[in-house]
């Protein structure tokens, strides 16, 4: 009996790639806009520590 290999790469893996990170995307614009807007963080805040420590997070997390 011959086991199955792994395999790296599928056909749809670069189509769920894309739409993770357009989901990603969308959950940061969104959050940045409740931020600034309904509970009036500073937009420097928002825009030069916040999201990069959440691409940081995504990243090395």
């Amino acid at each position: 009996m011959n086991p199955s290999r792994y395999r790296w790469a599928a056909p749809g893996d670069v189509n769920a790639f894309f739409g993770l990170m357009l989901d990603n995307v969308m959950n940061l614009v969104i959050l940045a806009g409740i931020l600034i807007l309904v509970y009036g963080f500073p937009e420097r805040l928002v825009y030069t520590r916040m999201f990069p420590g959440t691409a940081l997070g995504v990243m090395f997390g």
